[in-house]
């Protein structure tokens, strides 16, 4: 999947979104660990690698915790731009 050559064939959304115990803020703890082993095992492409699991987590936050209404009321000013509550989707009600 980091080298975008194709082969992979999973879907990585739904595989997080199986995941009930997964919360926004496991995105980051995971990215701080990914960013230092990239650092430290492939120094030269390391930021490169990096902005592509970040562009990847970025993703898989939006789909898994982003609600429509929350961009109706970014919009008009009532809330302010972040990803949405961190209740798992599958303990959501469908209001």
């Amino acid at each position: 999947m980091m080298l975008m050559t194709g082969h992979y064939k999973g879907n990585p959304m739904i595989a997080h979104m199986r995941l009930d115990m997964v919360r926004p803020e496991h995105f980051e703890r995971w990215l701080a660990h990914f960013r230092k082993a990239a650092r430290e095992i492939c120094p030269h492409i390391a930021e490169l690698i990096i902005g592509r699991a970040e562009n990847i987590a970025r993703s898989l936050q939006l789909g898994m915790f982003f609600k429509s209404s929350d961009l109706t009321k970014a919009a008009t000013g009532s809330i302010s731009h972040d990803l949405g509550p961190t209740q798992p989707l599958s303990q959501r009600s469908s209001k």
